[in-house]
């Protein structure tokens, strides 16, 4: 999970954004190198190419669509409400003494 915070002198202030992803091991505990290699080809295939055919206006190239719905399926997962306070307790109640939610 990495998440960023605003700060205000050195403190947080808020949480700008929150990102959740999947990492892969390989048996000796070090990332998966074709796991990760997977993760960079996928995420270059989500990237608008910026051509665009014009003798075939009708086709839709949904290439870029099911790259991030693959993405997704493969390297992102959803936290929990329960997770979510968790992560604002951590930032926010060890700094003040309030709670985040």
């Amino acid at each position: 999970m990495l998440v960023l915070v605003a700060t205000e002198d050195r403190r947080p202030t808020r949480i700008l954004h929150i990102e959740c992803s999947v990492l892969a091991f390989d048996r000796s505990g070090a990332l998966d190198s074709d796991a990760e290699s997977d993760k960079m080809k996928l995420a270059v295939s989500m990237l608008e190419s910026g051509y665009v055919a014009d003798d075939a206006p009708a086709v839709v190239n949904a290439r870029r669509l099911f790259a991030k719905r693959e993405f997704a399926h493969k390297y992102r997962w959803t936290p929990s409400k329960a997770v979510l306070r968790q992560v604002g307790d951590a930032i926010f109640g060890g700094v003040n003494g309030r709670g985040h939610g």
